[in-house]
């Protein structure tokens, strides 16, 4: 922790380095539910949550995106901000860039800087994974899906063990290599085999959960490859030229639910359909936090298609980023 000195009566300023972060949040039980409280709290009266800002750099094929939250439950606000580039020449991986700042609620002060370079925000997003799988996936579960081969599709994997433990998991991505790692990698924290697949047809056969990772402009995944009973997670769309699901496939869904139902017809995988087509698909698109409290059904029977998709709130943020500072103090 570095201690940063402020001027006047403003408290002095906590800074945290990712390595710090790291030993000491992890994906677990109780960092899920931090972010599950989180999500209850979009129902409390006196909850901000401002549209996100995101900078898109076509020339550089890179994306900044600041996202924001207050919970009047916590006792920090938080602002994040985190960029997305491609590798630097030479170089086979990007590296995530970003941090957190945590601002006193009462005052408004400064109180902490989260150096995580994104950690937080691709654990609280493997988390909303885990609470939509808890919500709305079969109660028992054989074998996942996996379409990616990125950082996601690797803690999206672990977030789904989490909620419903599975035997099995299939991994495909766009090259063999990129599965192989990833299955390579899950099977050292899981106890499931992990097999990495040649296509996303025999990814998607025989899964109860299946989870798309990918920066796809074009759906992969469309209803011809889901069988009935499966929950899907997608969380690629975050932009609105990112798309991952067919629309067929949403309208067939028996629901479909949003973190946010305002911002999936925007950067989401909504954001595809026209108003017309919308409309006729809004009677069962539904928020998350509604299925969390119950004050609408989720899965209803067991040959149910369910659908969740994450394009990221603000609101996890200041969850991630509360926990994430009680644990370092």
């Amino acid at each position: 922790m570095i201690l940063i000195p402020n001027s006047g009566t403003r408290k002095e300023i906590k800074a945290f380095t990712e390595d710090e972060i790291r030993n000491v949040v992890s994906l677990n039980v109780d960092f899920i539910d931090a972010i599950e409280e989180g999500f209850k709290d979009l129902s409390l009266p006196g909850i901000v949550t401002p549209p996100i800002l995101q900078i898109l750099l076509e020339k550089q094929e890179g994306q900044t995106c600041a996202k924001a939250g207050v919970s009047p439950r916590l006792p920090f606000y938080a602002i994040k901000v985190s960029s997305i580039f491609p590798p630097l020449k030479g170089e086979s991986k990007s590296e995530a860039n970003g941090l957190v700042a945590l601002f006193d609620l009462s005052t408004g002060q400064v109180t902490a800087l989260l150096l995580d370079n994104g950690y937080l925000t691709q654990l609280r997003t493997a988390a909303a994974g885990a609470i939509a799988a808890k919500h709305l996936a079969p109660s028992h579960v054989d074998q996942i899906g996996i379409i990616g081969g990125g950082k996601q599709a690797i803690l999206q994997a672990r977030a789904a063990y989490i909620a419903r433990p599975y035997k099995r998991a299939k991994i495909w991505a766009r090259r063999f290599d990129a599965a192989q790692a990833v299955a390579d990698e899950l099977s050292s924290v899981v106890e499931a085999a992990c097999i990495p697949v040649a296509t996303i047809a025999e990814a998607a056969a025989g899964s109860q959960i299946i989870v798309t990772a990918t920066k796809s402009a074009k759906p992969l995944l469309n209803e011809c490859l889901v069988d009935e009973g499966t929950h899907i997670t997608a969380m690629g769309s975050d932009a609105p030229s990112k798309n991952e699901l067919s629309q067929a496939l949403l309208q067939n869904a028996n629901i479909v639910v949003a973190d946010s139902v305002e911002q999936s017809r925007t950067i989401g995988e909504l954001a595809q359909f026209s108003v017309s087509a919308f409309s006729s698909l809004r009677p069962k698109v539904v928020s998350l936090t509604n299925v969390i409290l119950k004050n609408q059904p989720g899965r209803i029977c067991d040959n149910d298609i369910t659908i969740t998709d994450l394009t990221g709130l603000g609101i996890q943020d200041v969850s991630a980023s509360c926990f994430a500072y009680q644990a370092l103090v």
